[in-house]
């Protein structure tokens, strides 16, 4: 997915492109593509996702993914929050996930982004993804397909209002993208290395 390039770590953008919101309008034009298509939206994730990345990923209606692939939502870290990925994220794997998600701000690792639906299916070698890709593509293309848009309309039931919570949050995202307080976390954020992934937790 193309769309996973906006979802590095906010310090790998420029300022400009920070202080304008032009990631969080890109972020958004693929979550807007997403629930708007009739059909199921579908990826593939052999890497780490970070912030929007994660978000992208929960906005698809089938994930694969290597067990490779841990997941973090880093904002909080860098003195924003994960205003915009919210919802998203949050329909996909629950409050209470998404809560320690955003509070820790730790890497969880592809067993639990499985366990608590991110993923849907966990493979454990690249060639072993490749080769589940063509088959589940073809099974999805074997059936019928006004059944398949409207199984995606019910998937994706009440979130008509998203377009302008996206916009409220970003609004937020936004003024605390210009504050002192975050230029320094992202200033600092960018010199230091990323955490090992964490196993999965049941707890959560």
């Amino acid at each position: 997915i193309v769309a996973a390039h906006y979802g590095g770590d906010l310090f790998q953008f420029s300022a400009r492109q920070r202080a304008t919101g032009w990631v969080r309008r890109k972020v958004q034009e693929q979550y807007f593509a997403a629930w708007r298509d009739a059909l199921l939206d579908r990826c593939r994730r052999q890497g780490k996702a970070v912030g929007g990345g994660v978000g992208l990923v929960a906005a698809m209606d089938y994930s694969f993914a290597l067990e490779s692939a841990s997941v973090r939502l880093s904002e909080l870290a860098v003195g924003l929050g994960p205003f915009v990925v919210g919802p998203v994220i949050e329909r996909k794997i629950g409050r209470a996930a998404f809560a320690a998600m955003s509070i820790d701000a730790d890497w969880r690792d592809a067993a639990w982004a499985e366990q608590h639906g991110l993923y849907t299916r966990v493979m454990d070698t690249e060639p072993a993804l490749d080769a589940v890709l063509p088959a589940f593509a073809n099974r999805l293309a074997s059936q019928n397909p006004d059944a398949l848009t409207q199984l995606k309309r019910v998937l994706w039931e009440g979130t008509n209002h998203w377009e302008t919570l996206l916009f409220d949050r970003a609004a937020i995202s936004g003024k605390l993208a210009m504050s002192d307080y975050t230029k320094r976390a992202v200033e600092q954020s960018a010199r230091t290395t990323h955490p090992t992934p964490i196993p999965g937790r049941p707890g959560y």
